[in-house]
C-alpha cells in the first residue's frame, strides 16, 4: 500500500491561509530558499512571497537588466544610427506599414528639428514626424527643444509629431507638451 510522503501529509495540516513566510520557519524551507538565492536575476528580497510573486520579481529584474544593456549599446553609436533606430521602430510598430520606402529619414545638420517622416498611408497624404534625440542620461530635453519640434510641424502642415529621446523631458517641456496637444 502507497503512503504520502511525509511533506505532503504535513502539508494536507496547514491552514489554506498559509504562506511562503510562514514555512521558512522550517529548516528545509529555508534550506531550499537559499539555494534559490543563486540566481542572478532574482534578489534576494524576491524570494519572500508566492511563487507568482517570485516570478514577477525576477522579470522585472531581467527587464530592467535588458533596458539597461539596451540603453548602453545605444547611447554607444551615432544620433544619426538612433534616428534610423527610431524611424524602424515606429515602422515595425505598424506605422507607415512594413515597406522601408514608407520612412524617410531627414536627420542631418540643421535639419530643422524633423529626423523624419513616416508615410501613414500608402498615398503619403497623412504623415507622422519624428524627432530622435540620443542624449546621455541627465541632459534632459527642455521646452526649446520642444517648441522647434512643433515650430517645423507647423511649418510643414503636420498634425502627428512623435519626440523620442534616451534621456528624459524637463517638468517645463512637459507641461508645454500638453498645453500643445
Amino acid at each position: 500500500m502507497w503512503s504520502r510522503p511525509p511533506g505532503q501529509r504535513y502539508l494536507r495540516t496547514l491552514p489554506k491561509e498559509s504562506t511562503h513566510k510562514y514555512l521558512l520557519q522550517f529548516e528545509p524551507a529555508r534550506d531550499h530558499n537559499g539555494s534559490a538565492q543563486r540566481n542572478e536575476y532574482a534578489p534576494s528580497e524576491s524570494l519572500i512571497g508566492t511563487p507568482v510573486e517570485q516570478i514577477e520579481s525576477a522579470y522585472h529584474a531581467f527587464a530592467s537588466s535588458v533596458q539597461g544593456e539596451l540603453l548602453e549599446r545605444i547611447l554607444q553609436q551615432s544620433p544619426e544610427f538612433f534616428e534610423h533606430l527610431i524611424l524602424d521602430l515606429v515602422r515595425a510598430m505598424g506605422y507607415g506599414g512594413s515597406s522601408p520606402e514608407s520612412s524617410h529619414h531627414l536627420g542631418k545638420a540643421n535639419d530643422e528639428g524633423i529626423d523624419g517622416v513616416i508615410d501613414e498611408d500608402k498615398l503619403g497624404l497623412d504623415k507622422i514626424f519624428l524627432q530622435a534625440k540620443r542624449y546621455k542620461p541627465g541632459n534632459s530635453i527642455g521646452r526649446p527643444a520642444l517648441q522647434m519640434f512643433v515650430g517645423s510641424m507647423t511649418g510643414r502642415a503636420a498634425t502627428k509629431g512623435v519626440f523620442v529621446t534616451t534621456s528624459n523631458f524637463t517638468e517645463g517641456a512637459r507641461k508645454y507638451a500638453e498645453s500643445v496637444t
